[in-house]
């Protein structure tokens, strides 16, 4: 049981460096650079499974863990990491920030011609 905890976490841990670039340390520390990149379920199952990997290294501790609930865990977990693709994500990301760009700047012109044609520089009237 231990030895199969332990390739779940170090598979998990090994995707998480491959798709997402944290760094080659052990899942429990991956955790903490996850932040919000994966959703709330998974980081849920993301925590069980580090967590039945630290209670595993403990063998009075070993019955507390649910296989079943494990399984599920990883499962979860492992669904996601297949799922999840760095470069759709990246391009989404750069879509984004231009969209924010390119209305940030419609914007900016829209204020600049409001303030020159509410003091009269611009519009009709003018000679």
């Amino acid at each position: 049981m231990q030895d199969r905890i332990s390739q779940m976490s170090q598979g998990l841990a090994a995707e998480l460096h491959a798709k997402l670039g944290l760094a080659q340390t052990g899942l429990g520390e991956q955790l903490g650079g996850l932040g919000r990149r994966a959703p709330r379920s998974v980081r849920k199952a993301l925590e069980e499974v580090a967590e039945a990997e630290r209670l595993a290294e403990n063998p009075r501790l070993l019955p507390r863990i649910d296989p079943a609930r494990l399984e599920a865990a990883h499962r979860r977990a492992k669904l996601w990491l297949d799922a999840y693709d760095p470069a759709r994500h990246r391009a989404q990301a750069r879509r984004a920030f231009l969209a924010e760009l390119a209305f940030n700047l419609l914007l900016g012109t829209a204020a600049v011609i409001a303030v020159l044609a509410l003091t009269g520089r611009i519009g009709p009237g003018l000679r």
